[in-house]
């Protein structure tokens, strides 16, 4: 956790409501763990159940290639799934690096959009910025120097606004 002070906050997160409000997250079983891509929680797509998103986008890796993708999906953790991916990294499909952001999307949009609960949980966040908070990943995260890009955090707050936008609009 950052020990960053706000300059209009009393410490390292602002009160709840304030447009300044920061919510770190990375490990799933902290208060916004349902944020992460670890977080246990099964959604259907692409004709399949997922245990967590990560479970999902390492799969996605292989799509092409069936026997990886049943091998990703055996695994019980989302750690032996990124591990199982980088051990098979040159069978990558060729076009990943194109498409991750578009894979991360559509697991993070299919995780929240089938369950109410995580969606109310996602807008009560306010507009807070998302922030996971991984001392590793500079590309979805902050990384270790914290001045990471974040596209998990991206994502999330994309999402969030458009459900937002969704549940402000009059129902016919």
């Amino acid at each position: 956790m950052s020990n960053e002070v706000h300059p209009k906050c009393e410490g390292p997160n602002c009160p709840e409501g304030s447009p300044l409000r920061t919510i770190r997250f990375f490990k799933p079983e902290t208060s916004h763990g349902f944020l992460s891509n670890y977080f246990r929680w099964t959604f259907v797509l692409e004709c399949r159940r997922w245990e967590n998103v990560e479970h999902y986008y390492q799969a996605a890796k292989f799509s092409h290639d069936s026997k990886l993708t049943e091998a990703i999906c055996r695994h019980s953790h989302p750690d032996a799934t990124k591990s199982f991916s980088r051990e098979h990294v040159s069978d990558c499909r060729p076009d990943w690096p194109g498409m991750k952001l578009l894979v991360m999307r559509k697991a993070v949009w299919a995780k929240f959009g089938q369950s109410a609960l995580l969606t109310r949980e996602l807008l009560a966040t306010g507009n807070a910025s998302l922030i996971e908070d991984s001392p590793f990943d500079s590309f979805w995260g902050v990384g270790p120097t914290g001045k990471g890009d974040n596209h998990l955090g991206m994502l999330l707050m994309e999402l969030r606004g458009e459900l937002q936008r969704e549940f402000a609009e009059p129902r016919p």
